[in-house]
């Protein structure tokens, strides 16, 4: 069973019900210092993380699909052929077009790709 399937079953509060009770059956058994060790294990992961991912050694899903450079769109003939020149009709499209979801995009190697296109 993929892992998808079980994550996309539960909504985000049922996910952190799910840690709420693990978190208290952890302090209730555990000595307290062992409590915070799934919070820190966890803070840690997601720092380390985005830290491999900004230094480009980590895989950053968001970006799988992102065409580095720049491209432009051409209007096919009505036969659907493409054209062989670029302004070959009389219309023009702009397209402008940039997004990230990377909070830490100033600093980041894909951040500095996305403003240099």
């Amino acid at each position: 069973m993929p892992r998808q399937v079980i994550r996309d079953n539960f909504d985000l509060y049922t996910w952190l019900a799910f840690g709420c009770v693990l978190q208290a059956l952890i302090s209730f058994a555990l000595p307290p210092r062992y409590a915070l060790l799934p919070v820190a294990a966890y803070l840690s992961h997601r720092l380390l993380y985005t830290i491999l991912a900004c230094l480009g050694l980590a895989r950053y899903a968001q970006m799988d699909h992102v065409l580095p450079g720049k491209y432009t769109a051409q209007i096919p003939g009505r036969d659907g052929t493409p054209a062989q020149s670029p302004s070959e009709h009389d219309i023009a499209i702009l397209i402008l077009a940039a997004r990230s979801n990377q909070w830490v995009l100033p600093i980041c190697a894909t951040g500095q790709l996305v403003a240099n296109i």
